[in-house]
């Protein structure tokens, strides 16, 4: 797969912001506080479907603007996709092809991203909890399997403690 254009309008410190990307390794350089992680955390929100850096949606519409929104054209070996986020008052609008989605599983293995933040140094001292986030993460954009026994795994010990 190969992410050939990605597109942000009014996402975090962008108003509009086109990246056609060249096959094989791309370099995102540039001075500091200029934008650079929060391309990242687009990319990655292409994958996951949110953020790595906060739980609001709010905060990643730029200030002034109604909503936000990423899209990337991607290539595969034979065909196209196209996948786009929408922020908004009203929440998260994810679409696969122009059609909505209701779960993020479905976006699981559209783009495949590993990130690793300065922040995620501190997961060797944090708890174990946050090292198995990590892992189960990774795994599952790997193995699709594996996401949905997590998943259904999450909710039956959910339903355990909720008792």
């Amino acid at each position: 797969m190969i992410v050939e254009k990605i597109k942000l309008r009014n996402f975090r410190n962008y108003s509009s912001l086109d990246v056609l990307c060249s096959r094989g390794i791309n370099f995102i350089v540039g001075d500091n506080a200029k934008g650079k992680t929060n391309l990242i955390e687009a990319i990655y929100m292409l994958s996951f479907g949110k953020s790595f850096k906060t739980s609001s949606s709010q905060e990643m519409i730029k200030f002034g603007a109604l909503e936000a929104n990423i899209e990337a054209e991607l290539c595969f070996e034979d065909y196209r996709k196209d996948l786009s986020i929408t922020f908004s008052q009203k929440g998260k609008r994810i679409t696969l092809n122009k059609k909505p989605i209701a779960r993020l599983s479905e976006i699981n293995n559209v783009i495949n991203v590993l990130s690793f933040v300065p922040k995620d140094a501190n997961m060797l001292k944090e708890s174990p909890r946050t090292r198995r986030d990590f892992l189960n993460a990774t795994i599952s954009k790997l193995d699709n399997s594996y996401l949905k026994n997590l998943i259904s795994y999450e909710r039956l010990l959910k339903e355990r403690n909720d008792v």
